[in-house]
Formats: structure tokens, C-alpha cells, sequence
């Protein structure tokens, strides 16, 4: 019974970002290729990979832009791009990356994951933040120019188990997330002009 109502909130939670997060997309990390589990767990030192999703907003999705921070019971190794969608991207992860899709995207995607090594069990929590170059997490969207906009971003708890308490109570979509910081639209071409 305990497992049925589990799954009938994450179900609830699912439905609620899709129509929730559709607004302004989400930018969101997971242990798993089905997005349906958001903490991770294991012996005191294990490897993962950390699959990092989006969703796109009304507009769609046509690039990303965020950083992530570490903490330092987490070591990041090989990073693997979403081939099918990513046509390019510059930068790395931790360190800010920018990824530029392929063709306009307007669900979920996963953009690219990260295999890490934990060495420890301190509960930590893995955080996606702002590009450096502009200290926002965005999308850019299918529009004319392809604009760049703000979005949600959700963390990811380290040594935490999918029945503890913690996991089961964040919200929306399992997950601590924030919301998009408010900036100043930019467009694509004005980022790219950037590095000519």
C-alpha cells in the first residue's frame, strides 16, 4: 500500500511540473535515464551517473546554459553529451557549460550526464547554479533569435535512500528546486557574438 502511494505521488508530482513548469522549463538532475528517482544512495564510496535533464517551456527548447557545484565528498569524472540532440556546446561541467541543440525540443530531454564518484556518506546535495559568465541557469528558447530565459533548476541529494523522509518531501517533482532568477532576455546570437 505504503509503495502504491509512493508512486501515485510521484505521479502527481510529474503532472504537476508538466504543466507547472511548462511556463518557464526546468533545468533538473537524476540518477536514473527514466527521471523517477532524485537522491542517491550507496556504500560509503560509490560511482553514479548524473543524468541532467530539461524541460522545455511553452516556447520549446533549442539550448541551455548552468553550472553545477560539487560538494567535496562528490568527484566528477567523464562527462557524456545527449548526442541525438546536442549539436554543439562549449565549456564543461563544474565550470559552466552552454549547449546548443540540434532541433527545437518540447518535452523532456536529457542534455548530458556526468559519471561521479562518492567517497564518503555525508548527505550532501548536488546544486546546479548560474553559467559564469552570467550567473544565471537558462534556456534558450524556439523563438525568433532564440532567445535566452531564465528557468527552475533542481538539485540533487547525495547519500540520501528514496524512502528516507527527505526525498519523499520535496516539491515539485521530488526535488529542492529554485526558481528562475529574474535577467534580462538575451538572445543566442548575442551569446555567441560573445566569443568571435
Amino acid at each position: 500500500m505504503r509503495r502504491i502511494s509512493i508512486l501515485l505521488l510521484g505521479l502527481v508530482s510529474v503532472l504537476f511540473v508538466v504543466v507547472s513548469g511548462q511556463e518557464t522549463g526546468y533545468i533538473f538532475q537524476t540518477p536514473d535515464e527514466d527521471h523517477t528517482i532524485w537522491c542517491i544512495s550507496g556504500s560509503p564510496q560509490y560511482i553514479v551517473d548524473v543524468w541532467f535533464w530539461s524541460i522545455s517551456s511553452l516556447e520549446g527548447l533549442i539550448g541551455a546554459e548552468f553550472d553545477v557545484q560539487y560538494p567535496s565528498n562528490v568527484i566528477p569524472d567523464t562527462l557524456i553529451l545527449n548526442d541525438a540532440v546536442v549539436d554543439s556546446f562549449e565549456g564543461s561541467l563544474p565550470g559552466g557549460i552552454r549547449l546548443y541543440l540540434s532541433e527545437c525540443q518540447t518535452y523532456f530531454v536529457w542534455l548530458c550526464k556526468q559519471r561521479i564518484q562518492v567517497i564518503d556518506s555525508e548527505k550532501t546535495t548536488i546544486v546546479l547554479k548560474g553559467h559564469p559568465e552570467t550567473g544565471l541557469i537558462r534556456l534558450s528558447v524556439c523563438e525568433e533569435g532564440y532567445p535566452y530565459k531564465t528557468c527552475w533548476s533542481c538539485s540533487l541529494l547525495v547519500n540520501y535512500t528514496a524512502l528516507m523522509e527527505e526525498c519523499q518531501a520535496y516539491e515539485p517533482y521530488g526535488l529542492p528546486c529554485a526558481e528562475p532568477v529574474a535577467a534580462k532576455i538575451s538572445t543566442w546570437g548575442a551569446i555567441k557574438s560573445i566569443y568571435k
